[in-house]
């Protein structure tokens, strides 16, 4: 997760603080190592300070800012781990029966894996030069032969070729064709 303290930032925004205000915040949190939940800095009678967290939040309504506010927001924080560990802790109260937290983010469009990639790149590099001259340079052209007919299996790639295929059900063949062609190479 690379947003810290997404939730003194909600807090922030709900209240109506100045960004300046807000990042002093954060930066006071970050100075005193508070949990990364935190929401604001609570002075007690007594005069000790501690963090509130989301978690003491009991007002369904702040609750359901923050956590919308979040969701929006900072995609990092909702795909990371931690948050979907504190989801899933939270869904089992009685703030999760009325909250509804957002899960980890489908993409909406295809995204290969670092491997597939690697792969459909390595394909398209050995099928250019075969290729005839003015095709070299259409990115789509170059993608689509990549693609085709099973030939990441042919050249041994048979999990990318698996990949492309599940994209191409869940996203439509153009949709894929178009993504591959943003990281082929061309001449």
């Amino acid at each position: 997760m690379q947003t810290k303290y997404p939730y003194i930032r909600a807090w922030g925004a709900m209240m109506g603080s100045s960004p300046h205000y807000i990042e002093e915040q954060i930066k006071r949190a970050t100075a005193d190592n508070a949990p990364w939940r935190a929401t604001f800095l609570h002075h007690g009678d007594d005069g000790k300070r501690t963090w509130n967290t989301i978690d003491n939040c009991i007002n369904y309504d702040s609750r359901k800012y923050c956590e919308t506010f979040v969701a929006r927001n900072y995609p990092d924080v909702v795909e990371s781990d931690e948050y979907q560990t504190y989801v899933e802790e939270v869904a089992k109260g009685e703030m999760g029966k009325v909250i509804d937290f957002p899960s980890k983010r489908e993409p909406t469009e295809p995204v290969f894996s670092q491997k597939t990639k690697v792969a459909i790149i390595q394909v398209a590099s050995d099928c250019v030069p075969d290729m005839e001259r003015e095709d070299r340079g259409n990115a789509e052209i170059v993608a689509e032969v990549a693609l085709d007919a099973d030939r990441l299996t042919i050249f041994g790639h048979k999990e990318a070729d698996k990949e492309v295929h599940e994209l191409i059900t869940k996203f439509g063949y153009e949709a894929v064709l178009k993504a591959a062609a943003k990281i082929v190479p061309t001449d």
